[in-house]
């Protein structure tokens, strides 16, 4: 086989992102059911019952370690279901408080999994599923006293979590957002166009690239300071006037992204123009529709392109410098 099919079937195992740990933590249940049924606590312990799961989650963790499936949201969610769902099983089987503590360890794996990775809204609904699903299942369990060993492990475990999961996202907030307008950044446009680009097929979903005319010649006479004062007018500006289900950023220099959801092209574009005399400079843009066949950099490409036609139009117009940008 040559060296560079090899590499290629390689490398999606080894990539150190959400697939890999979702797919680790798939395969880690993996293992530890199959020990446990190689090596039953007692003459009680359901042997068959953990070598299935075992079998079920060591095929699951591959097929996400290969084919990268953890990403998907949906996808994502459904894997940490299951687990709960198996987790609950095995602990409804189990006749020992060994036994109990050994299953329950899987808990806090699967909640900081869930902390790191899973939006809000699926974190705190899987929190809640998972602490009626343990509670239920260590009542239906034939252990002695479980409640001690359960209910301490899911406050630890939550307490942790909800921290963590508090901490991740006020972290991923500020490396999404633009210091200077407190917009979104490339990174922060990116993550939430892809999410919203799913719904694309049941609403006319847009990409627009808007580029100020004339902003270097405001830098070179008038200094940097009056050209970030400009560019956190023209954000706050863009940010109150258009739809809230915009996405809007600032992706380098003197350049916004928006991902906006409109009935028509002809909406959107009437008020970017609207727009265009209310902002400190004005601006040129380009709008192209983001449809079902085309993905996020191609729609960004085909935006780019238009940006540049209206451009030279602006400059045929104005001259090379534009209309002069002035701050407040």
């Amino acid at each position: 086989m040559p060296r560079g099919h090899v590499t290629s079937v390689v490398r999606p195992f080894i990539r150190a992102d959400q697939d890999t740990l979702l797919g680790l933590l798939s395969v880690g249940g993996a293992i530890a059911c199959s020990l446990a049924a190689l090596s039953p606590m007692s003459v009680h312990a359901p042997v068959g019952l953990n070598f299935s799961i075992g079998v079920t989650n060591a095929l699951l963790g591959i097929a996400i370690l290969r084919w990268r499936l953890g990403s998907r949201s949906l996808f994502q969610v459904s894997i940490l279901f299951f687990m709960v769902f198996e987790l609950s099983v095995l602990i409804t089987a189990t006749h020992t408080q060994i036994g109990l503590a050994t299953d329950l360890v899987a808990l806090p794996w699967i909640a900081v999994y869930a902390a790191c990775f899973a939006t809000a809204r699926s974190f705190f609904t899987l929190a809640t599923v998972m602490t009626v699903a343990v509670i239920t299942a260590t009542a239906l369990s034939s252990v002695s006293d479980p409640w001690f060993t359960t209910i301490r492990i899911l406050l630890i475990t939550w307490c942790a979590s909800v921290a963590l999961h508090i901490f991740i996202v006020a972290l991923r907030r500020r490396a999404e957002t633009d210091g200077l307008t407190q917009i979104l950044n490339r990174n922060g446009f990116f993550r939430m166009a892809v999410a919203t680009g799913v719904q694309r097929s049941i609403q006319s979903t847009f990409v627009v690239l808007l580029d100020l005319d004339g902003f270097k010649t405001i830098n070179d006479q008038h200094g940097h300071i009056e050209g970030d004062e400009i560019l956190r007018q023209t954000a706050k500006i863009l940010k109150q006037h258009l739809p809230t289900k915009t996405i809007l950023a600032r992706i380098g220099g003197d350049e916004f992204a928006i991902v906006a959801v409109a009935t028509e092209s002809e909406v959107l574009l009437k008020q970017l123009q609207r727009l265009q005399s209310a902002t400190p400079c004005t601006f040129s843009f380009g709008l192209v529709p983001w449809t079902d066949s085309s993905s996020l950099d191609e729609a960004m490409v085909l935006a780019d392109e238009a940006l540049y036609v209206d451009k030279r139009n602006h400059r045929s117009r104005f001259g090379e410098s534009a209309t002069e940008c002035q701050p407040e």
